[in-house]
């Protein structure tokens, strides 16, 4: 059985006895989502569907590391990343979603956990993702150096000794003045 095949549930088989799965997400499935962010992983997840009353629960947790470039050398590096998220389910004339209550049509009962789980992994990689202190790429980080603009949008390359005669005097003073907060 296929990962996206086990994160399927038909809640009209279900009854009252919960369904917990365990899941292991490889970079098939991550390919398979069809989405640009992740494409390789290796993500363990743990689902429970319970019925609760005329409507249902979805709890997911996950623990495992994504393949990621790394933001300043672009090499592949690999991102640790856990998190959980659950959801209601209810059956309905009309599929939809309104925030985590998802509506599914009541013919079909099928829960398709997917991408609901794929969001909630590409979401838990942080802003910033990027190799433990000297392990990027030695070449491609002195390039990223060399062509980097400060905060001010000037380069942080070497300028030659001209440039710097270029720069007209009043905006010379300006740069020696402190601004104080």
């Amino acid at each position: 059985m296929s990962s996206l095949d086990e994160l399927r549930f038909d809640l009209l088989q279900m009854g009252s006895v919960a369904d917990e799965r365990e899941v292991h997400l490889t970079d098939d499935f991550f390919k398979s989502v069809g989405a640009t962010e992740v494409s390789r992983g290796d993500v363990d997840v743990t689902l429970k569907v319970s019925a609760v009353g005329s409507s249902f629960r979805a709890d997911y947790d996950f623990c495992g590391t994504l393949v990621l470039p790394c933001d300043i050398c672009l090499d592949d590096m690999s991102q640790p990343v856990e998190g959980s998220g659950s959801l209601v389910v209810r059956l309905g004339k009309e599929p939809g979603e309104d925030g985590d209550i998802i509506t599914i049509d009541e013919n079909e009962g099928m829960l398709d956990m997917a991408w609901y789980v794929y969001e909630s992994i590409a979401l838990s990689i942080p802003i910033r993702h990027v190799h433990e202190t000297g392990k990027c790429n030695v070449a491609m980080t002195a390039l990223t150096r060399e062509y980097i603009a400060d905060s001010d949008g000037e380069r942080t390359a070497a300028r030659s000794s001209d440039e710097e005669q270029d720069i007209d005097p009043r905006w010379a003073k300006l740069k020696g003045l402190k601004i104080e907060e």
